[in-house]
Formats: C-alpha cells, structure tokens, sequence
C-alpha cells in the first residue's frame, strides 16, 4: 500500500505544479469577479443597484425576453417565484445583500436592495 501512495502524491503534486507553471507562463487567469466588483461598485465600494437595473434592462427589457432573464438569474444563483426574483449580490458571514428584481407593468425591470443579517 505504501508502495502506490507515494508514487500517486509525487504525480499528483507534478501535475499541480505543471498547471501552475503553465497559467503563469501564459498568464491565463480568471479576472470575472475583479471585472464584475469594478463594474458595479460605486466609488464608495458599495453595490450599484441602480446600474443592475439599467443593464438588466437592456439586456432582458422585452417582454419576450422575460424568460432569459429568469434563466440568467437562476444561473448565477438566484432564485423567482412569478414576476418576482432575488439575487445574492454580495455574502460574508453574518451579512448577505441581495438584488429584488421585480418587472412592472410596463415591463420595466426594477431591481432593490436588500440586506439581511444576523
């Protein structure tokens, strides 16, 4: 048994160390969540909703589109019951802000925050 453990560690740790080589030699990285915080944050650090809403809204404002933004908002993690929906924004340990989209009458997206915590 020993004898396949040690083998197995030394191939497990080259390849992550392989990977690791690789991404910082061709400087591949995942910038999404840096991208999105500079986008939506204020200059106070603070979660813009006000700009949620107006892209939300060129992006899924047609009525047909209704069922797009649904699904855009079950895919990052939200959750809609009828015309109404919540979107974890921001979660620390006691603290979670949340976008309440909700569409009118006319359409329109109108996107809430709103805090819980402990």
């Amino acid at each position: 048994m020993k004898k396949v453990i040690f083998p197995v560690a030394v191939i497990i740790i080259a390849v992550a160390l392989a990977v690791v080589l690789y991404v910082k030699q061709y400087g591949l990285s995942y910038y999404n969540e840096s991208l999105a915080a500079d986008l939506f944050l204020n200059e106070h650090g603070v979660f813009d909703y006000m700009l949620l809403e107006e892209r939300l809204n060129d992006k899924f404002g047609e009525s047909s589109r209704r069922g797009d933004l649904i699904g855009f908002i079950v895919k990052h993690g939200g959750s809609c019951e009828k015309s109404n929906c919540k979107l974890s924004v921001f979660t620390t340990l006691c603290v979670s802000s949340s976008a309440l989209i909700s569409i009118d009458g006319e359409s329109r997206i109108i996107v809430k925050g709103h805090t819980d915590g402990c």
